[in-house]
C-alpha cells in the first residue's frame, strides 16, 4: 500500500516512512560525496533518490525489484539526467555494474551479508558504502571486517519519530533527540 507517508505491506509492516527523510537527506550527502556515479538499491518512496539527485553526481543507478515501485522510479526518472532504472533484484543485476563512487543500499529485510562480501569489488578506490538499519544486526558488522574498508558510524539526530510497530528508538540524545545510527564504509584510495 502506496500513500504520501509510507508504504506498507499487505500485514502493515512499514517499507518506508515520511519521518525518514532526514535520515535520507543525510545518507545522500555522505554517499555522493565523490560526486561521480552512485548506486541506490532500492528506491521506495523516492526519498533518498531525490537527495542524491540534489548532490551533483554523475550517474545515478537505482536496482528495484517491486513491480508497482518499478512503475513509480519510472515516473520519478522521466524528467531527471543521469538516472538508470534496473528492473531487477541486487542479485543478477551486480554483474553489469560499473565501479562505482557511492552505493546505498536498503531493501526490505534484505539478505546483508551476500550483498556486503561484494562491495568491496563494486566501489572505485575512495568510494563509499552507506546502508541504514534501526534493528542493528551484528552479524552485518562482523561481515564487513574482513573486507578492507574502513568503517564509520555516524550517529544522526532527528527530531520525531511517530508511533509505530517495527522500529524503536529507546534511546535519546542528551538535548532530547532521538539518534540514527549510519553505517559508513570507505574503500582506500584516492
Amino acid at each position: 500500500t502506496f500513500t504520501e507517508d509510507e508504504i506498507l505491506l499487505p500485514d502493515g509492516f512499514e517499507v518506508m516512512m515520511e519521518w525518514e527523510r532526514p535520515i535520507m537527506e543525510r545518507s545522500a550527502e555522505i554517499v555522493c560525496h565523490n560526486h561521480g556515479d552512485v548506486l541506490n538499491v532500492g528506491f521506495g518512496m523516492a526519498i533518498i533518490d531525490t537527495a542524491i539527485q540534489k548532490q551533483g553526481i554523475t550517474t545515478h543507478t537505482i536496482i528495484e525489484a517491486h513491480p508497482q515501485v518499478i512503475e513509480k522510479a519510472r515516473r520519478w526518472a522521466a524528467d531527471k539526467k543521469g538516472v538508470r532504472i534496473i528492473p531487477s533484484v541486487w542479485q543478477t543485476a551486480l554483474d553489469d555494474l560499473p565501479p562505482l563512487d557511492g552505493i546505498y543500499f536498503d531493501t526490505l529485510m534484505p539478505p546483508m551479508i551476500p550483498f556486503l562480501l561484494r562491495v568491496p569489488g563494486l566501489l572505485k578506490p575512495g568510494g563509499v558504502f552507506l546502508y541504514f538499519q534501526y534493528m542493528v544486526q551484528f552479524e552485518n558488522l562482523e561481515a564487513m571486517v574482513g573486507t578492507g574498508l574502513a568503517l564509520g558510524i555516524e550517529m544522526h539526530p532527528f527530531d520525531h519519530i511517530p508511533p509505530n510497530a517495527y522500529y524503536r528508538l529507546n534511546e535519546k540524545t542528551a538535548d532530547g533527540r532521538y539518534s540514527a545510527p549510519l553505517f559508513i564504509y570507505q574503500k582506500p584510495g584516492v
